[in-house]
């Protein structure tokens, strides 16, 4: 599913981008992109585990919020 997410967010941008950047650059957004949902995510764990913050909200928080901005940049897209 978070494969799916990246490849969700990632797929718009570089849709946008591949002809005005050289594919060093979208390679390293891409790295980029799934880097901070990595932290986002161990964060989340990490806050889970210290009891601030309900585990079930913790698990999918990422995944939620990488869903709702992998839609909201393909719907962009599409109304270009």
């Amino acid at each position: 599913l978070v494969l799916l997410l990246i490849l969700l967010v990632s797929w718009p941008l570089l849709q946008r981008y591949q002809r005005q950047t050289n594919m060093a650059a979208i390679l390293a957004a891409g790295i980029g992109i799934g880097f901070v949902f990595v932290v986002t995510d161990d964060v989340m764990i990490t806050l889970a585990e210290a009891g601030v913050v309900a585990p079930a909200l913790a698990a999918w928080s990422a995944t939620l919020v990488y869903a709702v901005l992998g839609a909201a940049l393909a719907f962009a897209r599409e109304t270009y």
